[in-house]
């Protein structure tokens, strides 16, 4: 069992009670934080999942410079009943592009902010720049993707947020085979104008969204319902109430180790203003806790948790599905399409 914020807000304060009882816990989430920065620790590998819908294909009635699109009857009952499944893809994260466009290319792409599923009314992000159009072709798919979320809350009050610092894998089970990470400016140069669709085989990073999370591009767009399996690192998230815990895996001496280092810092910084006699004490303090003669150091203690860590968590073996091997594929080849693979045309 970890040890919780409240213990260590407590251990704490009664170590150094210039520091304000107020600024605690700042100082121990940041201490966390270049904890949680300085490994890639075991524990926070999580396993998890990514949804790519079906590609949904039709007709809708459009205005230029208009953000509002009207599905036809048949396309909207088509989108109506693809999202109104709870855990489905929801319509607000899907994209549209309309592959008969005459002003803009066929990689044009409008991300859908609302859809009004009884008037069959998607509104873009964006201005619709092509001419007014009754029956105008529209595509609804998923080309962008964040990261999948991790509950923090309980059964009955789940709390789902994105705590994300790097993929390890995105697997196929579907083809047996991994995705390829790599760059946007290397997927534009390939295919500026996103003219194949099918099952994705290409990760890019894309951007960000409001919330600062990381957004990535799945390359080609998926043209079908797939399942893939995903394991990625995360960050490790603060500690917000009294009764959270700290994992187990990090060492109560390591956390109040690096804490210590940061209020003396602050009570170095603030010495002024809180009227200690003697600051130059809290520098020697802070070069004894980062020496690594000292055995109880902060650098030491590190070390041999990283090492424990490695002993439970091997990075040698991180899932099931590490060892299976990527898609073979090379942008620059004639073909540029992975083996086995057929992708779909959109003209």
């Amino acid at each position: 069992m970890g040890i919780t914020l409240g213990e260590l807000k407590n251990k704490l304060f009664a170590e150094l009670d210039v520091i304000p009882a107020s600024s605690l816990e700042d100082r121990i989430n940041d201490a966390l934080r270049d904890i949680y920065d300085s490994n890639d620790w075991g524990f926070l590998y999580t396993d998890s999942y990514v949804r790519t819908p079906v590609l949904i294909q039709g007709t809708a009635q459009v205005s230029q410079f208009s953000k509002s699109a009207t599905l036809d009857a048949t396309t909207n009952t088509t989108l109506k009943n693809a999202t109104s499944i709870v855990g489905q893809v929801r319509a607000e994260e899907r994209q549209v592009k309309f592959p008969a466009s005459v002003q803009t290319d066929k990689g044009f792409i409008y991300n859908i902010t609302t859809y009004d599923s009884v008037a069959g009314v998607l509104t873009l992000d964006q201005p619709y720049q092509d001419p007014d159009n009754s029956a105008a072709l529209i595509q609804i798919f998923k080309s962008y993707y964040t990261p999948p979320t991790y509950d923090i809350g309980t059964p009955t009050s789940p709390e789902p947020i994105i705590d994300f610092k790097h993929f390890e894998y995105i697997f196929s089970p579907h083809f047996n085979r991994r995705l390829v990470f790599g760059s946007l400016p290397e997927l534009n140069r390939y295919d500026p104008t996103r003219i194949y669709t099918g099952d994705p085989f290409y990760v890019a990073p894309y951007t960000f969204n409001s919330t600062g999370d990381p957004v990535f591009e799945f390359y080609p767009h998926p043209r079908f319902e797939r399942i893939l399996r995903v394991k990625y690192l995360r960050k490790g998230i603060p500690l917000r109430k009294s009764t959270d815990q700290v994992p187990n895996v990090i060492p109560q001496a390591l956390i109040l180790a690096k804490c210590k280092i940061k209020m003396y810092e602050w009570a170095l910084a603030n010495s002024d203003k809180v009227n200690v006699k003697a600051p130059s004490k809290y520098a020697n303090l802070i070069a004894l806790l980062n020496s690594p003669n000292n055995d109880a150091s902060y650098v030491n203690l590190l070390d041999r948790a990283i090492k424990a860590d490695e002993e439970q968590y091997p990075k040698a073996y991180v899932g099931d599905f590490s060892c299976y091997p990527y898609y073979d594929f090379d942008f620059y080849s004639d073909r540029g399409l992975p083996i086995g693979e057929t992708l779909v045309l959109d003209f």
